[in-house]
């Protein structure tokens, strides 16, 4: 329950700072936040390894496929990098 804890807030979060960005929540970015939270509750509900991991690493990917919302098989593909370098520049941004 810890990570869809977690997840919930940073969620609202992300969803407040791109509507103070500009940004408007298409359809497929809600349906993949949806899918994210679903995935979460997997490891809330079962108390096994293997589903719990799988459901894990498939939320973080839908995770970045919701906040780099790309319309495009590469940039499908290619979310989980982005990811990577987006969590690294927030680090710099809130260090500062």
């Amino acid at each position: 329950p810890g990570l869809l804890l977690a997840a919930l807030p940073a969620m609202a979060a992300a969803y407040v700072s791109a509507r103070a960005a500009g940004r408007k929540a298409r359809p497929w970015t809600l349906l993949w936040a949806a899918g994210c939270v679903a995935l979460l509750a997997v490891p809330a509900l079962r108390d096994s390894a293997w589903p719990s991991t799988l459901a894990v690493l498939a939320a973080v990917l839908l995770a970045a496929l919701a906040l780099h919302g790309t319309r495009r098989w590469p940039g499908v593909l290619l979310a989980p990098i982005g990811f990577l370098g987006s969590a690294v520049a927030g680090v710099g941004w809130a260090w500062a």
